[in-house]
Parts: structure tokens; sequence; C-alpha cells
């Protein structure tokens, strides 16, 4: 367990960087009036965090194994009820929610609940953009974007969201044990490619398409994860100029940038997900975010040909359109790209036609 002065440290910096910066100094002069040395440790995170503009350096602390079980414990939901529901277990943390394994008692189901972090839940810009996840994601009717069930507030006035608690596996997990097929990596980019298109018919771009945002279903089916970083219509989660808010191994240069972003956007994402799936490794890379950051910008991955014999020329091509640094030299859907890329091997016939279907809509 991290000691009680580093928790606070991290609370207060997360907390930090969900206000506006103009809110930021009142924030912390009134948390750190009896405590100087906390202010200023804060202060250097935020200055660090600013100098980089990568949210995904909080994302990392919080998927710390150490912090992530204090924000556990911070919260102790375990062995509660919520509503209709009642709290097992713990089952991951992430930058604007907390995960538990839970039983609905009014339906006899498993269920997922995520919930606000508890520092946040004073933060109006953090619950409107907790709503915003929730209801970007309940409007998505498709079998390829997770479900939402409900949108719920316990009786202390925190909000949380029940979702189907799926059985299978993330990509992420998948690719801890080796590269896929170029069968399986097309199956599931074109899963993907489909239920995010749906998502672009509604105005929202997901910004956070990753492996671990993609769950695999023991019957074949792929499920889109966490809306959570979503742009709905025209309503920034964030402002612009503010901290920028994505993954950085899967962010687009323009998202790296702290640019409007749109469909080009999650393009870019999926083919840095397809490109690992079949090299077994990222297109880009660094020893920190900076360096990291700096390769998607200028840096151009390594051919899949020359690592893989039984991969198409093709996959090269299709790629290097995907990942174009220019928006307007990369595909303009998620349906162009899914074409292209089947087009580039034989699938089952049921994909064939889903693509058609897909297609015809763009």
């Amino acid at each position: 367990m991290p000691d009680a002065r580093w928790l606070r440290v991290q609370s207060l910096f997360s907390a930090a960087i969900e206000c506006e910066a103009s809110e930021r100094d009142a924030l912390l002069a009134r948390e750190c009036s009896d405590d100087a040395d906390l202010g200023r440790e804060v202060k250097s995170l935020l200055a660090a965090h600013e100098s980089s503009g990568l949210m995904d350096q909080l994302a990392s602390e919080i998927s710390a194994p150490s912090l992530w079980r204090a924000r556990v414990d911070e919260m102790d939901w375990h062995g509660r009820s919520v509503a209709q529901y009642f709290v097992i277990e713990p089952l991951a943390a992430g930058a604007m929610g907390l995960v538990y394994r839970a039983r609905d008692e009014r339906l006899g189901r498993q269920v997922a609940l995520k919930f606000l972090p508890s520092h946040l839940s004073t933060q109006p810009q953090a619950k409107q953009r907790f709503l915003l996840e929730a209801r970007a994601a309940a409007a998505l009717d498709h079998p390829n974007i997770c479900t939402i069930h409900e949108i719920g507030t316990t009786a202390d006035g925190q909000l949380f969201i029940s979702m189907p608690l799926y059985e299978g596996e993330t990509l992420q997990a998948r690719l801890e044990r080796g590269q896929l097929s170029l069968r399986e990596a097309l199956e599931i980019t074109l899963q993907v490619a489909t239920g995010i298109a749906k998502a672009h018919e509604h105005s929202v771009v997901h910004r956070d398409v990753k492996p671990s945002n993609v769950m695999l279903l023991p019957d074949g089916t792929v499920k889109v994860l966490d809306f959570g970083v979503a742009r709905v219509a025209d309503v920034l989660l964030t402002s612009p100029g503010s901290a920028i808010v994505g993954t950085v191994a899967y962010m687009s240069p323009e998202q790296g940038r702290g640019e409007t972003t749109d469909a080009r956007t999650d393009v870019w994402s999926l083919g840095v997900v397809l490109y690992e799936m079949l090299a077994g490794e990222r297109p880009f890379r660094g020893d920190n975010a900076h360096a990291l950051l700096a390769s998607v910008m200028t840096t151009q991955p390594a051919p899949l040909a020359q690592r893989r014999a039984d991969l198409p020329i093709e996959i090269d091509h299709i790629l290097a359109k995907a990942l174009a640094k220019e928006t307007r030299h990369r595909y303009a859907s998620m349906a162009a790209f899914a074409a292209c890329a089947i087009g580039s091997s034989a699938v089952p016939s049921k994909q064939n036609n889903s693509l058609a279907s897909l297609s015809r809509r763009w």
C-alpha cells in the first residue's frame, strides 16, 4: 500500500487536471492551505503533465498496481449493495472510473458497475464526462458495441454505469500470447470497424481505440468498450487547448497535437491495433511518453512484409494509408478502411456480407 501522503498527492493531482485551468489555483489554495509542500508537489506534477500534454500519464499512474489497489480501498464498495446490485469484487481501474463485478439481485445476473472516482465526485466537469460516456454508448445499439443497462446514483450521490459482464478476454490479453493470424486479425478488425462506424453515424468519435478496449467473446463476437473519451456531436468532453485525451501509443498525430478529431482519428487507432495484431508489437515505440509521441508524429512503421512471409504485400499499403500522418491522406471512413483490409485476404462469407452492408451505408 502506498503511503498516505502519496495517495493525497495523486488524488489532488487527478482532481486538478479535471478542473478548468482558471480554477486550479483556487483548488490548490483551498486543499493545500495547511501544507505548502503538498501544493508544490502537485504543481510540479501539473507542470510535467502540461509540458507533455498527455492524459495517458495519469492513466498509467492509476493503472499501477499499488495505486489501483489504493483506489479500490478508497471507494470500498466490496460487499455493499448499490440500488439492486450487490458488489462482489473490483475488476479494473482507469482515469475516469473504477469497475466492479456485481450481481443484479432483481434480474439474477452478474454485471459490471463502473463508478466515478470518489475524489472527482464533486467535480461537475468530471460528472458531465462520465454521463456523456454512458449516454454515448447507450445510444449505440449495435452487436459490436458494449451495451449499457442503466445509469444510476448511489445514496450518497455517486454516479455509476451498469454494463454486461462479458465472458472472454480483451484483445490486450490475447496479444500477450503472441501475434494473430491474418484471418483472425482481419475478422477482429472488421467487427471493431463496424461497431465504430455505427458510432460515427451518430457523430460519436471513440478516440481511444486500443486492445484493452476490445473484448473477444467465446462465440467470436467482438465488443468495443469504453466511450469515456468520445466526442459526442459537437460537444467536446475536454475543451480545445486543455489536456489531451487518449492513449499515446494509439493516438493519432492530430489527437497528440490537441486538434479537433473526426472519424479518421479512429481509423488511425484501428490501424495501429491491426499492425500490433499482425506484428506482435506496436508500430510506434519510445522509452517515455515524449519519445513515443515523437515517433507517432515523425516515424514510419517497419514494413510487416519484412517480418512475416505469410502476409500479402497489400497489407503494408493498407496500413500506410490508415497510418498516414495527414488526415487528408488517410481513409475517410471505417468502411473504406475495412473494405481494403478485408479485400487483401479471403474471409468468411458472413464477414463479407457485414462489410457489404457497412459499405452501402457509407
